[in-house]
């Protein structure tokens, strides 16, 4: 898994109403190369909802945090989020409103980690779980922490 820093005013919004952890994005990576030899990753945004991203459009060039799960954890999550493929992004969620159907970036996260893990992530009553929620749970202190292996 991602944890992106904060790299735009949206994503400096997302992370000033999150708990300035200094995230604003995350995604689901299992080293998986496309027909092309591109490394991707299943990612979730406004725009195209949850679908198959080059890492490197993710990251950006930007130094992201990775938590790295036991193999074949990692495995089940990485077979969630594939599955997730084609969902569509929840504006409404991501606004704090109970309308919309879809998914956040942070939802399809925590939904695709192990049960053990992603049921122990507390969800905000006043809002979506976001990116930093993520990061807390996982003890990362912010954009400069080292990766972490679960």
């Amino acid at each position: 898994m991602f944890l992106s820093p904060i790299d735009t005013p949206l994503s400096q919004a997302i992370n000033d109403k999150t708990g300035r952890l200094g995230f604003s994005h995350c995604c689901i990576d299992a080293c998986e190369v496309d027909e092309n030899g591109v490394r991707v990753c299943i990612d979730c945004t406004i725009g195209k909802g949850v679908y198959r991203a080059p890492v490197a459009d993710v990251t950006k060039g930007r130094k992201c945090v990775r938590v790295f799960l036991p193999l074949v954890e990692g495995n089940e999550t990485y077979g969630c989020a594939r599955s997730k493929v084609g969902q569509r992004y929840s504006v409404g969620a991501m606004a704090g409103a109970s309308w919309g159907t879809g998914t956040t970036c942070a939802e399809m996260v925590a939904d695709c980690l192990p049960a053990r893990i992603g049921q122990a992530i507390t969800r905000p009553i006043d809002r979506p779980l976001a990116p930093n929620d993520i990061a807390r749970f996982f003890g990362v202190a912010g954009p400069d922490s080292p990766n972490l292996k679960v």
